[in-house]
């Protein structure tokens, strides 16, 4: 049996804090993992046959970013259909990507934020959300307003 390579199912935290000028958001760079480089996103990655998106985004912020989060709450439900010529480069994979990305979100965690995979991500930042670093997909800025709106989850198509 084969898995279908160009359909996925991701996970991905959005960590926030609340401080005296408004809220912000953890976020890391991309670096010579083939798939946007050079580009700031949320911990997260590939949610595994079988595997809840929940226990997903718990695993991929202890790999990544070596925090235990607590309580991660669903943000947003985020489906894509993107060409990864346009995103990768040199193209390392080829023909057009889809599926979903289901973002949590969380204030709460053990841990301090590092980078435990420096030769895939830069060290862990946060940012105002409404100052966000460039490049990042639109979803990274569409999940931080979202945190303005909780309890509501956002739905919405890229492509």
């Amino acid at each position: 049996m084969s898995i279908d390579q160009s359909y996925q199912v991701i996970a991905h935290a959005v960590l926030w804090r609340a401080t005296s000028t408004g809220l912000q958001v953890l976020l890391q760079q991309r670096q010579r993992t083939g798939y946007l480089d050079g580009h700031w996103l949320y911990p997260g990655g590939r949610v595994e046959l079988g595997e809840r998106p929940q226990v997903t985004v718990c695993r991929e912020s202890a790999e990544e970013v070596g925090v235990q989060i607590m309580q991660p709450r669903v943000l947003a439900c985020l489906s894509y259909a993107v060409s990864l010529r346009a995103v990768s480069k040199p193209a390392t994979h080829q023909g057009p990507q889809s599926g979903v990305n289901f973002v949590f979100h969380s204030n709460c965690w053990q841990g301090e934020p590092s980078a435990l995979e420096p030769h895939l991500h830069s060290a862990p930042k946060f940012f105002a959300v409404d100052q966000l670093p460039q490049p990042h997909p639109p979803w990274v800025a569409d999940a931080a307003a979202a945190l303005t709106y909780l309890p509501q989850v956002l739905f919405r198509h890229y492509g």
